[in-house]
């Protein structure tokens, strides 16, 4: 067991989508401006303190349109920006730190201003997968098909999201392995950010551990066989109830990485 948390939680950032999404549509809502705050930067530490990847959040109004993320020797190693028509996100590009073009999405929208589905295209080895979305009231299933460029059409698998009232994820369900997850009742660093549910769903803001909407996460259990890996998560929050530090904890590792959040 000891090695397998490591490995499990560098292919959860790889492959899993979010953490936290919702069946809602993304119509952007006005904000008070007394009352918006929109994250500028995170800085993730090892737990002995050293720096080992910030990002930094470029926004217009309140759609989020570049992250540019950061090694531990303050050198950028990728960029992320998001296009969109009128409100709604339609393509998010992922470059190295060279400005060399790695990936880039395409995103479909449904009757309700939900996402539809979505392409991911690998610039690397010209591959392409296709998420296809299915909603039903706090239940959305994603179902995944790989191809090239052209076509997707060899079906990979579905995915099952249960949400909570304020559409944070309480569980994801495949064949392979189940997680849950537990929140608080404060304010989500990403809440104010336009097209924040979709943007969770297209893997821009969240990797396993993160939380997006409304709440941040307190709890996370993977379940796979015989395997059982579980985290908690306690932040500190300024006046306004927005986190400003998050630690990682587990019985059997003890505090690991911590997170800084900076504000506009």
């Amino acid at each position: 067991m000891r090695n397998t948390l490591p490995k499990f939680l560098l292919f959860l950032l790889i492959t899993l989508a979010l953490t936290t999404c919702s069946t809602n549509d993304d119509n952007i809502e006005e904000v008070n401006n007394e009352e918006r705050f929109l994250l500028k930067k995170e800085i993730e530490r090892f737990n002995n303190g050293t720096i080992f990847r910030s990002t930094e959040f470029t926004y217009v109004d309140n759609k989020l349109t570049e992250l540019l993320t950061f090694n531990t020797e303050d050198s950028l190693i990728s960029i992320g920006n998001i296009e969109y028509l009128e409100d709604q996100p339609i393509q998010v590009n992922e470059y190295d730190g060279n400005n060399n073009l790695l990936y880039y999405s395409t995103l479909s929208y449904n009757s309700n201003n939900q996402l539809d589905n979505y392409i991911k295209y690998d610039e690397t080895n010209l591959t392409a997968i296709k998420h296809v979305f299915a909603y039903n009231n706090n239940t959305v299933i994603e179902s995944m098909y790989t191809g090239n460029y052209t076509t997707q059409e060899e079906y990979i698998g579905d995915k099952t999201y249960e949400m909570d009232a304020n559409g944070n994820i309480t569980s994801i369900t495949t064949s392979n392995y189940s997680i849950t997850y537990t929140y608080d009742d404060k304010n989500g660093r990403f809440k104010n950010v336009a097209s924040l549910n979709t943007l969770n769903l297209i893997d821009v803001l969240n990797g396993p551990l993160s939380g997006g909407t409304e709440n941040n996460c307190l709890s996370f259990q993977f379940n796979q066989s015989n395997i059982t890996d579980h985290i908690d998560l306690t932040y500190t929050y300024n006046a306004n109830d927005y986190p400003t530090t998050k630690t990682e904890e587990s019985a059997e590792f003890g505090t690991a990485n911590s997170t800084e959040y900076l504000y506009y």
